[in-house]
């Protein structure tokens, strides 16, 4: 599949905005010993964390608005 977009130079911009508007502002994951940890982000993690995810998600909109390739991707919570 050949990638096709007025926003994104490549396909891995593309999936870093994918990523990062998916991201949980208010809380991260931190391996232990034997899982994964939830963890409540600082207030100051979780205001960078919104305004960094509202814009990916306006240039992904904008992708799609403008014809880009559209791609099916899911990611397991663990990721955020």
């Amino acid at each position: 599949m050949e990638f096709k977009s007025d926003v994104y130079k490549t396909f891995d911009e593309m999936t870093n905005d994918a990523s990062l508007a998916r991201r949980d502002p208010n809380y991260t994951y931190v391996p232990s010993s034997e899982k994964m940890i939830k963890v409540v982000r600082q207030p100051s993690q979780t205001t960078l964390i919104t305004i960094e995810k509202i814009k990916a998600q306006r240039r992904l909109e904008e992708h799609f608005d403008r014809g880009g390739s559209q791609v099916s991707l899911t990611l397991p919570n663990e990721f955020d």
